[in-house]
């Protein structure tokens, strides 16, 4: 479960990487272990951080620890509830990835739309050149204006996953 709310980083910083043009520039992702967009390891890291301070890596001990009673050794856990589970997980993760991006999506979507209006009106202006750079720039800038309220939404979704696993 924890993994899977971590790919929900990895897909926010890939859309903030293709919507802001940076989606070629890869670094390694240690929390992946691949390359990776440059935004999806700064959200992975920034994850991370906000995992350890929340205190949220306790509940995940309890979480493991609890998992001994819930899934004896030995014992086969009921494959319904898993499979249930997992849809809901990988669905909640791609549409907090979606969430995380949005701000940049939608400034992405006008901003190519100007861009479009601009280069049909004036042909003579060099679009991607004037374009490129300003995308570059303001992208890293909305991403950075929604960060903050995009990953109190991830941490928030992130705890309640984290609790649906210790035993009450």
């Amino acid at each position: 479960g924890a993994r899977l709310m971590m790919s929900a980083l990895q897909v926010a910083g890939a859309t903030v990487g293709i919507a802001s043009g940076l989606g070629f520039a890869q670094q390694i992702d240690p929390v992946a272990s691949q390359p990776a967009a440059i935004f999806s390891g700064f959200f992975s890291l920034m994850g991370v951080v906000l995992i350890m301070s929340a205190g949220l890596h306790r509940v995940m001990l309890e979480a493991a620890a609890d998992s001994y009673r819930m899934f004896p050794p030995g014992a086969f856990p009921p494959i319904n509830d898993a499979t249930s589970f997992m849809i809901d997980a990988v669905s909640s993760s791609f549409r907090l990835g979606i969430q995380i991006a949005a701000p940049v999506l939608i400034f992405s979507l006008i901003f190519n739309v100007a861009l479009g209006l601009v280069s049909r009106l004036i042909p003579q202006v060099q679009v991607f050149m004037t374009a490129m750079p300003l995308s570059v720039l303001m992208g890293v800038a909305v991403t950075a204006l929604g960060l903050g309220g995009g990953l109190t939404v991830w941490l928030d979704a992130m705890g309640t996953q984290m609790r649906l696993f210790t035993a009450p």
